[in-house]
């Protein structure tokens, strides 16, 4: 009888003390670590194996950062999935409408709605050209791009775009990962756990571990991007849709060769993610100044290659 009733003590103690651990080490994190680490609460699973993951309609967060701390920006995504305006499927009659697809830098990490290039690219349409025009955003985190051309089959089609422009970041050839659900058991744990910053610092790990592991795995990742955009050549086309890629990363000129797509890249002069005037420190992501030069490359490219004067030229 002492016997069960000091091993029940040792496992009562034992259990106590695990739980002070996990305590302390909760409050560590919310000190060492008070901004969000996560984006969860603005993503749900998708039901599109392409895609596995998607922005939650309707939600709103205020986001300080994931990997290094940034100024508060409000994040809010519309009834129909995306963050931007309430824009309707239907197009009015005489817009020229442009879908943005792209992960990170493309949603607006770390800046605001207006701050974003697309709605910068919105603006200077707006003011410098004749006619009615449209960006929407269609950015999602951790996309790579056969995950957006997935959604544009998906989703933008319905919006009837005239053009779509992929904003391309260097690791969007890696192979498909499901950044909102990276541990398969997760997927059956309640919700309420992911308020723990210690569960969201041991998931920032993992994602950045898979990260690595996904960079090496290039040849598997080419071979899904390359079936994604021979699943793009059809959908432009059987749409009519134009198609532009911007700016040229490493490997992006070379797959894009073997579909005559190479001719559509916006090139950039590069100091956007190098300048720290175009960047925030210690996270890598374009500021508001970088969105504003990004909008300028791509809205000087659109005016020069005539894009903006067929447009023009339907409207007379």
């Amino acid at each position: 009888m002492f016997r069960e009733h000091k091993l029940f003590y040792r496992v009562y103690l034992s259990i106590i003390t695990i739980f002070i651990c996990l305590f302390i080490l909760e409050m560590y994190f919310r000190w060492r670590m008070p901004y969000n680490m996560s984006l969860r609460d603005i993503s749900i699973k998708s039901d599109n194996p392409r895609i596995l993951y998607e922005l939650r309609p309707n939600s709103e967060i205020i986001f300080t950062g994931q990997y290094a701390k940034l100024s508060p920006t409000t994040i809010k995504i519309s009834s129909n999935g995306i963050r931007d305006y309430q824009y309707m499927p239907e197009k009015p009659q005489g817009v020229y409408r442009i879908v943005i697809l792209g992960d990170s830098v493309a949603f607006g990490w770390g800046v605001e709605l207006e701050h974003t290039f697309a709605k910068y690219l919105e603006r200077f349409l707006q003011e410098r050209r004749i006619g009615r025009f449209e960006v929407i955003n269609f950015g999602v985190p951790g996309y790579n791009l056969a995950q957006e051309i997935a959604t544009l089959e998906y989703k933008c089609l319905d919006y009837h775009p005239d053009l779509i422009i992929f904003c391309i970041e260097e690791n969007d050839y890696k192979p498909l990962f499901n950044y909102y659900c990276p541990i398969t058991l997760l997927r059956h744990l309640p919700q309420f756990i992911y308020k723990s910053y210690l569960i969201n610092w041991i998931l920032e790990r993992v994602v950045y571990y898979m990260d690595k592991v996904n960079s090496r795995e290039f040849n598997r990742g080419i071979v899904e991007v390359d079936r994604a955009i021979d699943n793009l050549c059809n959908i432009l086309l059987k749409h009519n849709i134009k198609v532009l890629f911007y700016p040229d990363v490493w490997w992006l000129h070379g797959i894009l060769k073997k579909y005559n797509l190479d001719n559509l890249i916006i090139n950039s002069d590069g100091i956007i993610f190098k300048d720290p005037h175009y960047t925030y420190e210690r996270d890598g992501h374009p500021n508001k100044n970088g969105h504003r030069k990004i909008a300028e490359e791509i809205y000087n490219y659109l005016e020069i290659n005539g894009y903006l004067k067929s447009h023009k030229e339907k409207l007379d």
